[in-house]
């Protein structure tokens, strides 16, 4: 699908799918006749907005909507939307941008096809639930561990779903083991704290799968498959051994271990049980983990094939690659690019630490120009854009809850956006870089920070500024771009912080007041409130709940 103006909204109106265009402030500008179907409208409906016609559209899908007029493109294999008539569907989306032809973003353009539906009641959904492996008595238990998440929160039905937003009835059927589905479970985790793994613990996997709490998704041919977990969020993988680990970049890179690769080769071997974590997105893999002390690359040219640019960094040690008749050598914290269609070699410090992102090769090669003659030369450790994007990455592969399925192609595009701008991509191209990619690792290293040090004396926004090497306002503005706002974070954080320490053995000689000074709340009047607000119970209530089920 082209994403230019040139006509799309007459090709919109005529295509078989359900699609539809919108301006920039989602007024109508053309619908085809099965998004008119399926979406129960009647024409005409040109510059009508769509929250008018559908005003049950809920804030996530409006922003959505604001990342994509930004510049995204989302979307996603298969969601789960209830119907009016208690039923529920399917839906696989793809929502991304159109441009005018002034390459200007002009508005989006929303494709969706409802690939599967859920009868509201009767024997045709209890015949799906008993063919799917998923008995009555196994949703009790997934209800049952909802009413104790209730219980230890020590609040009635009514409080409970005042707590989450939802009817009473709604928290009733739950615990009866009714209606239970992934938007109910993640609402219940998210809300509660609570490991959604937890919530399905012993469940068999296809009735875990009969509750759409598990998909899995293929990256492409030779990438290992990504088990996304209950919550629809890509973790990283797990790879032992190098030989393991050259299948996984396989079959664009065609790398041979153990062959000779100059001079800064190490003797020594990497361990033969070494284990490496992959992360594999829509558009981007990246690996971290040791590397073998010797590889030779085969060039990789295959008619229509996808060559790949490799951003490697040194996180400890040494590395040395030869490739187009260049030599590269850097120890830690630096870079270098190379490319799978080329023949080389690398040597690497077996007792090292690397980092490798793997991009199309289009995704840099209209940005940069003379992107060639730019392999094979050394990135600064000190280059701000490398410090950022290693951040970024860390925060990926350290993450407990892991990236959100449908943000992976964005993510994608924030690596892009990096390796852009260290290959030195100009003009609109790396303004586009910087307003994007680099932002977003900007606001993921504010996030990080707040999450290690939110509770460390003195910390502040003007300390975040001073390691970001930005001015303390431009922290503030980084966050308010999604919505968020420094010290809420900040705040929340803390009240998780002393959550943690109210529950703990070891700080139970401190009051309430003195861990959350020692969390860095100096108001506590505001800290009490903040976190009744988060957890449902007072700071004292919960610490007395958690003695309890402690004895």
């Amino acid at each position: 699908m082209t994403d230019k103006w040139d006509g799309v909204d007459r090709v919109v109106a005529r295509v078989p799918q359900a699609m539809a265009m919108f301006d920039r402030d989602m007024r109508y500008l053309a619908a085809s006749p099965k998004w008119l179907s399926d979406y129960g409208l009647k024409p005409p409906i040109v510059g009508q907005r769509h929250y008018d016609l559908c005003p049950d559209i809920g804030e996530r899908w409006k922003a959505v909507h604001r990342r994509c007029l930004a510049g995204a493109t989302e979307s996603s294999a298969g969601e789960r939307f209830e119907r009016a008539d208690g039923g529920a569907q399917w839906v696989k989306w793809e929502v991304r941008p159109w441009r005018d032809v002034s390459g200007a973003i002009g508005g989006v353009i929303i494709a969706t096809e409802i690939v599967a539906a859920e009868a509201p009641s009767g024997t045709a959904s209890e015949a799906r639930e008993a063919e799917a492996g998923l008995s009555r008595s196994a949703m009790s238990d997934v209800g049952a561990r909802i009413r104790g998440v209730r219980l230890h929160m020590d609040r009635s039905q009514q409080s409970f779903a005042t707590f989450l937003g939802v009817a009473p009835e709604t928290v009733a059927r739950w615990e009866s083991g009714q209606r239970l589905d992934r938007q109910a479970l993640n609402l219940v985790a998210d809300m509660t704290d609570t490991r959604i793994e937890w919530l399905i613990a012993g469940l068999a996997p296809a009735r875990v799968a009969a509750i759409g709490a598990a998909v899995l998704a293929d990256p492409g041919p030779g990438r290992a498959g990504l088990a996304l977990a209950l919550d629809e969020r890509i973790r990283p993988q797990p790879v032992t051994g190098d030989r393991n680990a050259a299948r996984a970049i396989a079959p664009t890179w065609k790398v041979r271990i153990g062959e000779p690769a100059g001079a800064a080769a190490s003797a020594k071997a990497s361990p033969a049980h070494s284990t490496s974590f992959f992360l594999h997105l829509p558009g981007a893999t990246l690996w971290r983990g040791p590397r073998a002390a010797r590889y030779r690359l085969l060039a990789n040219r295959p008619p229509g094939g996808r060559p790949e640019i490799a951003l490697s960094v040194v996180l400890r040690g040494r590395r040395r690659c030869e490739q187009l008749g260049r030599a590269c050598e850097g120890g830690e914290g630096s870079g270098m690019f190379a490319s799978s269609a080329e023949g080389g070699s690398a040597a690497y410090d077996p007792d090292g630490l690397y980092l490798t992102v793997f991009l199309p090769i289009e995704a840099l090669s209209d940005r940069v120009p003379q992107l060639a003659q730019r392999l094979v030369t050394p990135v600064a450790p000190d280059a701000p854009e490398l410090t950022l994007l290693v951040d970024y990455a860390d925060a990926l592969f350290q993450s407990e809850i892991g990236l959100d399925r449908d943000l992976a192609p964005t993510v994608a595009d924030h690596f892009a956006d990096l390796c852009a701008l260290l290959l030195g991509a100009k003009g609109e191209e790396r303004a586009l870089a910087r307003s994007r990619g680099l932002r977003a690792a900007q606001r993921a290293a504010i996030v990080q920070a707040i999450e290690a040090d939110a509770a460390t004396p003195g910390f502040s926004a003007q300390a975040v500024a001073e390691r970001l090497g930005v001015a303390e306002s431009e922290v503030h503005a980084l966050m308010r771009d999604v919505g968020d706002w420094f010290w809420d974070r900040v705040n929340l954080r803390r009240v998780e912080i002393a959550k943690d320490r109210l529950a703990e053995p070891r700080f139970a000689r401190m009051s309430v007041a003195e861990i959350a000074l020692a969390c860095g709340a100096t108001d506590f009047e505001h800290f009490c409130r903040l976190f009744e607000w988060k957890y449902g119970v007072s700071p004292s209530a919960f610490r007395r709940t958690s003695k309890d089920a402690a004895t």
